[in-house]
């Protein structure tokens, strides 16, 4: 048990060194290497995802169930996806800071296994709904814009000329069109 104290110990400086070590002046606003890191164009979100996925591999290496695991993975990927975009990711490592909360999971289920486990598969159920109902939903989208691009409209030029093609000629009826020609 000491073993895993420590390490959650070490653990817990990495969260707070990742999301909270610097003050700005005059607030209670913290923020850590993290923010700090996703600065660098290019690969510093990457690069700070990698340093977060060391707590949920700890996680994992600690026993922790994969419901948590995936509660833990959508922390960092969520990190990781705000952080691609240009200010809005930069302000997102001062409110969502993955790490913590990835570390506080660990704690809860050090704490608490069975409430922790309920509510990390709550999520990853709820999760998965939200998922498969995106994925639906944008296939209904493509499926109409795929129709509706191989339909013409009933009033076109082409579709009048293939009725005319498919239609017995009578001589008799005339088109509202030649009627109103001949006058």
């Amino acid at each position: 048990m000491y073993k895993a104290q420590i390490k959650q110990d070490k653990l817990n400086q990495l969260a707070w060194l990742m999301d909270s070590y610097f003050r700005i002046p005059g607030t209670q606003i913290r923020f850590g290497l993290d923010g700090l890191i996703g600065l660098i164009p290019g690969f510093g979100d990457a690069l700070g995802a990698v340093i977060s996925s060391h707590i949920l591999t700890q996680a994992a290496q600690m026993g922790v169930p994969k419901s948590i695991l995936l509660k833990m993975a959508f922390n960092i990927g969520f990190d990781a996806i705000l952080g691609i975009v240009p200010v809005i990711g930069d302000v997102s490592d001062i409110v969502w800071k993955a790490n913590q909360r990835n570390v506080q999971l660990l704690n809860d289920y050090l704490n608490q296994p069975e409430e922790t486990v309920i509510h990390s598969r709550l999520f990853v159920g709820i999760l998965g709904l939200l998922v498969f109902g995106l994925v639906a939903f944008i296939g209904l989208l493509a499926n109409e814009a795929e129709l509706t691009k191989s339909s013409s409209p009933p009033h076109s030029l082409a579709s009048v000329k293939s009725l005319n093609s498919i239609l017995p000629k009578n001589r008799h009826i005339e088109s509202h069109a030649q009627r109103k020609k001949s006058r």
